[in-house]
């Protein structure tokens, strides 16, 4: 908290009282990428990437450098042998886990490097296991996604990760053979389906510049 800041914009409003200050507080959410503001068609998206219907489609992202042990999460779920399970794992700009990964697993996932097609890639697939990281919280929270959180970092990442599991319905997942579980249960009621929508804010960058223009006109 600052002297002389007009306005704090927050992830939340459950977090407003964890901010003590006398400045305007609005809470919009995290701002994420335009392309998350647009409701994409699963089934489409799906069509794109030649997805089946009948797959549950996982996605593994640890942000833009792959900041994830896939090898490892890739292998214990291959081991449990899940039924059409299709794990799609995105690197980012890590090209040396890409091409590792590729070596290992390219005839049984799907391995990518960095995309810019992540919001189609989550409109269509059906669960994602990353990291607690705020951006990436946000853009799955937008696209409607079961969340499965691997080992969160102390600090930030378990926060949100506590955050996440209490009002989002997230999974946090401390060993591989509990991610395996969880994946072989998972299931999200209407009700943590309603409550995921609640706290997904994808129009957060639009409403933080139409309130500063407003602002500033005035």
């Amino acid at each position: 908290v600052c002297d002389g800041v007009d306005t704090y914009f927050i992830a939340d409003e459950l977090l407003r009282d964890k901010l003590t200050t006398t400045s305007d507080i609005q809470a919009t959410g995290i701002p994420v990428r335009q392309q998350f503001m647009i409701k994409h068609d699963k089934q489409k998206c799906r069509e794109f990437f030649g997805w089946d219907e009948n797959e549950r489609v996982c996605l593994l992202m640890g942000g833009g450098e792959g900041l994830l042990p896939m090898s490892e999460i890739i292998t214990a779920l291959q081991r449990a042998a899940l039924k059409n399970l299709r794990v799609v794992a995105v690197t980012g700009h890590n090209e040396a886990l890409a091409a590792q990964l590729q070596a290992k697993y390219g005839a049984t996932a799907e391995i990518y490097g960095f995309r810019e097609d992540v919001p189609q890639l989550m409109a269509g697939a059906d669960m994602i296991i990353t990291k607690a990281g705020g951006l990436t919280s946000a853009e799955v929270l937008a696209s409607g996604l079961d969340l499965l959180i691997y080992k969160p970092l102390p600090g930030q990442e378990e926060g949100n990760a506590a955050f996440l599991q209490q009002y989002c319905g997230a999974l946090v997942a401390r060993s591989t053979d509990e991610l395996v579980q969880h994946i072989k249960n998972s299931t999200v009621s209407p009700r943590e389906a309603a409550a995921c929508n609640e706290h997904a804010h994808p129009l957060a960058a639009q409403q933080i510049v139409d309130y500063v223009m407003q602002r500033l006109q005035k």
